[in-house]
């Protein structure tokens, strides 16, 4: 086995075993109120989990706040989903997430 197929081989497997996505919301009372439904529901047939999505730490060497006047925009109303299955896309999600609020954004990250 070559090197690139170990890759790929070692990428699907990620993808298989670590399915997650995130649903931002419009408000955070609706991410609140996904969370406090979702978490532990089946979806798919897995037990989902769900959390709150935790902003990127802030990178000291990219700080253009300081230089440019920037300001840091507020928290997030997004939601992480952990355990998806991998036949899980997107519709599904936005499906059972749906009814809790206005949804602007829901990305399940998938191979290149």
């Amino acid at each position: 086995m070559c090197f690139e197929q170990f890759i790929y081989i070692l990428r699907n497997l990620i993808l298989t075993l670590h399915r997650f996505g995130y649903v931002e919301y419009t408000t955070p009372e609706a991410a609140k109120k996904a969370l406090d439904e979702m978490k532990g529901k089946d979806l798919d047939g897995r037990t989902i989990n769900v959390d709150f999505s935790a902003p990127r730490p802030q990178n000291p060497r990219q700080d253009r706040s300081k230089s440019y006047g920037d300001q840091r925009s507020p928290e997030s109303d997004t939601v992480f989903v952990a355990n998806l299955s991998f036949e899980a896309d997107e519709q599904i999600v936005q499906t059972e997430f749906e009814g809790f609020g206005s949804i602007v954004g829901l990305r399940i990250p998938t191979d290149p």
